[in-house]
């Protein structure tokens, strides 16, 4: 098959879909089809480098300016997009509320072809809460009418799809594509050890981590007001938040911070990749992600593959597999009742070590970019069967078309 996918950022700033765009289209070329990523550098800001991690995948990356933010206008984009729909027996769109995506949607209607799209969580309720006025006008005229003429929709969860119906009831079919985490590049003693040789200040404590965007939708403002009540309690606990983040936004953090008077037990580590983000993740005596609303959260399958016990909230999909696995704390959104959990993980190294085995048992048995690859696989033939026979029926439109 000849695939495009069409993705508003690859810059690792934007969080989980660069991952799984990368990771599903190498393996996609690996097994001998036709792959082609167009991006734009949104969210990239002064880093000129990034493009660099993509050089060896198997696959056409190309990369347009774009202004606007996550918007992710490009002037350039238009044309691109439509010779390439032209070429594609499938295009996989990534991500809503975006530009690129509105212009490759609105390429394969005109032209017939067929293509699905994938909202890594975008269409929960609490994501459309947020600037609510100006989604609901962009929903009902631009990106309604392009979610419901797509050929399909694909989800990491059953979880995303109910939520995704709250929000547009009329959504075409969907298919559950399940993500995965990458093998760890060393064992967690050895990747532990790497952490603490580069941050002495940190060696000997119970580190509680967070790691991915500093975004208000990850329940910060919970874990710091709960980390104090730990600290108060467990004298070698440390706090450390690693990820990029608006600086505003960061700036409130660390107001929060120093208004629970924690400032010298909390770390700012700023974005980290590669093994020093793996030496993170061992070093964590617990993963913390408290957030109100998360598709699938890769960083903590991530977590649970090297062995780190996690705590979530109800709000991030893959918390009923996490319980029902014994492979984490699932807490509710009060800061309390975090800092209770927190607690009873760092005190009790049997019970960690417990739950963080449980993890990687998980994670083997279930998480793999492989299998997430089949079932993409799957998915994407079924759409273009459907869309082969809509053709050949009398008087049925090809979905996608206009």
């Amino acid at each position: 098959m000849n695939i495009l996918h069409v993705v508003p950022y690859m810059h690792p700033n934007a969080g989980g879909p660069p991952v799984v765009v990368d990771r599903l289209c190498r393996r996609l070329a690996a097994r001998g089809h036709r792959v082609r990523v167009i991006t734009t550098d949104a969210l990239a800001g002064n880093d000129s480098d990034w493009e660099r991690a993509y050089t060896d995948g198997g696959y056409e990356l190309d990369v347009h300016r774009a202004r606007g933010g996550p918007f992710a206008y490009s002037s350039t984009l238009a044309h691109t997009l439509r010779t390439a729909v032209t070429k594609s027996d499938l295009v996989h769109l990534h991500t809503v509320w975006t530009y690129p995506t509105l212009r490759a949607a609105w390429a394969c209607r005109k032209l017939g072809v067929p293509y699905l799209v994938m909202p890594h969580g975008m269409l929960d309720p609490n994501s459309v809460r947020r600037k609510r006025v100006k989604k609901w006008l962009y929903a009902k005229f631009i990106e309604r009418p392009n979610l419901c003429r797509a050929a399909g929709m694909i989800y990491t969860h059953p979880e995303e799809e109910r939520l995704a119906r709250q929000t547009i009831s009329d959504l075409p079919r969907g298919w559950i594509v399940p993500l995965a985490a990458d093998e760890p590049p060393a064992s967690r003693s050895e990747l532990s050890e790497a952490f603490f040789a580069q941050h002495p200040a940190l060696s000997g404590t119970k580190i509680v981590l967070f790691l991915g965007r500093l975004h208000p939708k990850k329940g910060l403002d919970l874990l710091i007001p709960a980390f104090a009540r730990v600290a108060r309690r467990v004298p070698d606990s440390r706090l450390v938040l690693v990820g990029p983040g608006e600086p505003k936004y960061a700036e409130e953090l660390t107001a929060q911070v120093a208004a629970n008077k924690i400032a010298d037990r909390v770390a700012f580590l700023g974005p980290l990749a590669g093994d020093t983000k793996w030496a993170a993740l061992a070093a964590a005596s617990v993963f913390a992600l408290p957030s109100y609303q998360e598709n699938f959260a890769i960083t903590v399958v991530e977590a649970m593959s090297v062995g780190t016990a996690v705590l979530l909230s109800r709000h991030v999909n893959i918390w009923p597999e996490v319980e029902a696995a014994n492979a984490g704390v699932i807490s509710e959104l009060d800061s309390k009742q975090i800092a209770d959990d927190l607690r009873r993980i760092v005190t009790h190294a049997g019970f960690a070590d417990l739950l963080g085995a449980s993890g990687r048992d998980l994670v083997r048995q279930t998480y793999h970019w492989n299998h997430t690859t089949d079932v993409a696989e799957i998915a994407y033939r079924d759409a273009l069967t459907r869309a082969s026979h809509a053709d050949r029926s009398p008087g049925v439109p090809v979905r996608g078309s206009l």
